[in-house]
């Protein structure tokens, strides 16, 4: 049985596994940083303190994560503006 936000918390860890990013960094993956026309994601971690190397990356999205994106983006067709964030959670283990 499906609780509120099970399908979310399901996201979560599925877009941890398709790129590869961290917990830190994926918390602040916003809708601008996802590119869908190159096919990459902008990771800059945390405003303040950016990523654990400071380094900003741009990687692939591999065809399972430009998938769960774009599923993403129409679910939440009408609330999405580019500074939001595109995960709307950040850790899923007790749901797991």
């Amino acid at each position: 049985m499906g609780r509120r936000f099970s399908r979310r918390c399901a996201d979560y860890p599925e877009f941890l596994g398709y790129t590869g990013v961290g917990k830190a960094e994926a918390a602040w993956v916003a809708w601008k940083h996802v590119d869908f026309e190159r096919g990459e994601i902008l990771i800059q971690g945390n405003p303040d303190d950016g990523t654990k190397n400071w380094e900003v990356r741009r990687i692939p999205m591999i065809p399972a994560a430009r998938a769960l994106l774009e599923r993403l983006r129409h679910a939440r067709l009408g609330e999405r503006e580019p500074e939001e964030i595109a995960l709307t959670v950040r850790e899923a283990q007790k749901a797991m």
